[in-house]
């Protein structure tokens, strides 16, 4: 744990979760109070969760428990599709998740899991080609398949919370200054006003701090304030920055500038025009884990993989169509069975028979299906 690195999730866009394509070239040790789903689209990667390593390749599907640490190193050449759900959006959209977690590695599951998880790949491929595709209700149609993928862990993943995360002593502390300090980032917060409000000492919550996230307090307080920051720059494009920059805390335009550059490695002005909502080039985000890449081939994989997964899925259901056959005794004799039913069809009532409309539709279907009868409801009079 000393050795890792609390993750800042950052959804930003207009989704309470964020889902993205990259690359993996190695994403060292770290954690965040997020759900991670990992969707391996082509390659091979090393994961390593709570010291536990697993291989993935094409096609597999692991999700990563909130605040378990894991690291992430890309064997070759590779593209995945990863979920970060936070653990306010899990807290507010589903229930019943207080004492639970998940158990979904599509590397182990069993074969009676194996409906679900290819249900689950589709629905995570569809909220990819969403994301990037766009349309006119995007958001609704990403949230209605965000809690489609939570109905099928509710479901089948489902276990109960185990003691592989962060240790519970510490994590219930450091969750709780971490909710402190994005409630209260606009102000000037010290770390000896935290440091009280815990009891502890100057040097100890500051060791404390460094060693679960990462970060001294400054720097973690500055990423939360920068975070903020970013989502308005795109959000409320005429705002001045300096403006945004004292919104959130910063105490003036040129620390911002500073804080900007150092995490994005451009200015906020150069930011704003390349990632503001509408550019036609289609790039997402900055990740500080992740490396980027041409999106346009990832989303002709993601295609593919739906069009392969909805013939599987044809398939499938031809399969399981059952062929059942019946004896006969060859010694009794039969009539030819009368498909009445071949010769029938029905309408509402008789007078609607003498409407134009219908009669058209009843030339059009004699010329397709022919019929000899017209059965029609008997109209009762009150």
């Amino acid at each position: 744990m000393k050795h890792s690195i609390y993750e800042l999730v950052e959804t930003g866009d207009t989704l309470p979760f964020d889902v993205s394509l990259h690359n993996v070239g190695y994403v060292p040790s770290h954690w965040h109070n997020s759900i991670e789903i990992i969707f391996v689209l082509r390659g091979t990667l090393e994961v390593t969760v709570d010291n536990r390593k697993r291989a993935l390749s094409e096609g597999d599907v692991l999700l990563i428990n909130s605040c378990h640490v894991h690291e992430v190193i890309g064997l070759d050449p590779n593209i995945i599709a990863t979920f970060l759900i936070p653990d306010a959006y899990v807290k507010e959209n589903i229930r019943g998740l207080d004492n639970a977690a998940f158990d979904c590695d599509s590397a182990t599951a069993g074969d009676e899991r194996r409906k679900a998880l290819d249900r689950l790949r589709q629905l995570l491929a569809e909220m990819v080609q969403l994301k990037y595709k766009r349309g006119e209700v995007y958001e609704l149609e990403m949230q209605i398949r965000m809690l489609g993928v939570f109905s099928i862990l509710m479901q089948q993943f489902r276990t109960e919370a185990d003691s592989g995360g962060i240790n519970e002593k510490y994590m219930e502390r450091l969750l709780r200054i971490i909710h402190y300090i994005e409630e209260h980032y606009r102000e000037p917060i010290s770390l000896q006003e935290i440091a009280d409000r815990e009891y502890l000492s100057v040097p100890y919550l500051s060791k404390f701090l460094s060693e679960n996230i990462g970060l001294n307090f400054q720097s973690y307080v500055a990423s939360i304030r920068l975070k903020n920051a970013v989502e308005d720059l795109l959000r409320f494009e005429e705002k001045p920055i300096a403006d945004i920059a004292l919104t959130h805390g910063f105490p003036n335009a040129k620390s911002f500038y500073a804080a900007f550059k150092n995490r994005y490695h451009m200015t906020p002005n150069e930011y704003r025009k390349q990632y503001r909502p509408g550019t036609s080039d289609g790039k997402a985000k900055l990740s500080a884990n992740y490396l980027s890449f041409n999106q346009s081939s990832a989303l002709g994989i993601v295609k593919q993989y739906l069009q392969r997964s909805q013939s599987q899925q044809q398939q499938q259901a031809v399969q399981g169509l059952e062929t059942k056959s019946a004896s006969v005794d060859a010694g009794v004799s039969g009539k030819p069975i009368r498909h009445t039913w071949k010769n029938l069809i029905t309408i509402g009532k008789a007078k609607e028979g003498l409407h134009d409309d219908v009669q058209n539709q009843l030339r059009m279907i004699q010329k397709r299906c022919p019929f000899r009868y017209i059965r029609f409801n008997k109209e009762v009079k009150k």
